[in-house]
């Protein structure tokens, strides 16, 4: 609690451990402060944005030296643990047990990540409400080591915050009763990612260079593999050659996607931007594009779990060419508000990019829509309220102090 008398409020800590933090899921957690908590973000490593731009005071603590340098460098947590116990152990946060003594509510960040079971080891004193985005489920291997951590927070927390409802099916797959399991989507402040006016779209194509009758597609995220980036540059070569594809973002496989490009003749099609800032990428990309794509590839333990970048971008009134991956289906509905394709077959992108290029008044329908969707599903002040009544009334166990 911090405060006094009819002051004091409940502090809910929102723990990223060694995960990097993104603005649209801490949205709604930075929200509650409007519902009678004290919100604040503890984690290990600086998050991609300023701290004023996270929306609520932000702690930083240590973990053994190798935990950083991991996390970065092995897929999530999937591989952490894998090989031996240190590789989960390298990820605790030190100090952890003083950092949290005024808090009311601990919110780790997944149910494999080490610091859950940290958050555990306080229970129940203080409640633990488990961020939930793992959408197989059974994928903590029972013969990983130290995985009965896994199944001690699987037993013992008090709520599971899914944020998909396609995570809130996993979680039902592994015995999860539905009192201890609330679905809610991160959300947008919807005011502020909105579609262009005439001048702001104008001012943003001017700084992409794309003239009247350029189509712009547009990718934002990791360049790696799995993202299906070489999917799309595989496309290109049937792709009309009005339609320009920029890919945002860094990632291991820049310099091989590259290379890629201008084996294939390409290169003068398809630009690689780097990254931009969160706070400048509705401005400088998302406003000038014509259409958005995430050809997200699967694999037995990772699928997409709902990328950001697509909600931002049918916020700002885009129409999206997604895969069928994983939760995206959840957001992106073939024919109403995008188009959904299997992943990896570069001709049948082709054909779909071509077709939406050609159709602008179809583009114009399939943003409308995915617009109207974000603003009825991921609204960061309405799934702020919803989750603070979840968190008073089955976590606190009590009526809000505040009308929600």
């Amino acid at each position: 609690m911090v405060g006094s008398g009819a002051d004091r409020l409940p502090v809910l800590t929102v723990i990223r451990g060694t995960y990097q933090a993104n603005l649209p899921e801490l949205a709604i957690y930075a929200r509650l402060a409007r519902h009678g908590f004290a919100p604040e973000l503890l984690g290990a490593r600086k998050t991609a944005y300023r701290d004023e731009e996270v929306g609520m005071p932000v702690r930083r603590l240590a973990t053994p030296w190798l935990g950083g340098r991991i996390s970065r460098n092995l897929a999530g947590g999937y591989l952490i643990g894998r090989i031996n116990a240190y590789r989960y152990l390298a990820e605790y946060l030190r100090g952890f047990d003083k950092a949290v003594e005024r808090s009311s509510i601990l919110a780790p960040v997944d149910l494999g990540h080490p610091t859950s079971y940290q958050a555990i080891a306080h229970h129940p004193r203080k409640k633990v409400v488990v961020q939930c985005w793992d959408n197989i489920p059974f994928n903590w291997p029972t013969d990983r080591p130290l995985a009965r951590h896994y199944t001690a927070v699987l037993e013992r927390a008090d709520l599971f915050l899914s944020f998909s409802k396609m995570a809130d099916w996993a979680l039902v797959r592994e015995g999860v009763s539905g009192d201890r399991r609330f679905q809610v989507y991160c959300g947008l402040d919807v005011n502020r990612h909105r579609p262009p006016r005439g001048e702001e779209r104008e001012a943003s194509r001017r700084e992409l260079g794309a003239d009247e009758g350029t189509v712009v597609v547009t990718f934002v995220g990791r360049l790696f593999h799995g993202k299906g980036i070489f999917t799309l540059l595989e496309a290109w070569p049937e792709v009309d050659p009005r339609v320009r594809l920029h890919l945002i973002g860094s990632g291991p496989e820049r310099s091989r996607a590259e290379t890629r490009a201008r084996q294939l003749g390409i290169e003068r099609r398809v630009r690689f931007l780097g990254p931009i800032p969160h706070g400048q990428l509705q401005e400088r990309a998302l406003w000038g594009s014509d259409l958005f794509v995430m050809p997200s590839l699967s694999n037995p333990q990772w699928r997409e779990q709902l990328p950001q970048t697509v909600v931002e971008a049918m916020a700002a009134g885009l129409p999206v060419i997604a895969s069928a991956s994983g939760s995206i289906p959840e957001t992106v509905k073939d024919g109403e508000t995008g188009v959904l394709l299997p992943p990896d077959l570069p001709s049948v992108w082709a054909d779909a990019i071509n077709a939406l290029a050609a159709d602008p008044e179809r583009r114009r329908r399939l943003g409308a829509a995915g617009r109207r969707a974000v603003e009825q599903t991921h609204d960061a002040d309405r799934n702020a309220r919803d989750l603070g009544k979840i968190l008073w009334r089955r976590v606190l166990g009590q009526d809000p102090p505040v009308p929600i």
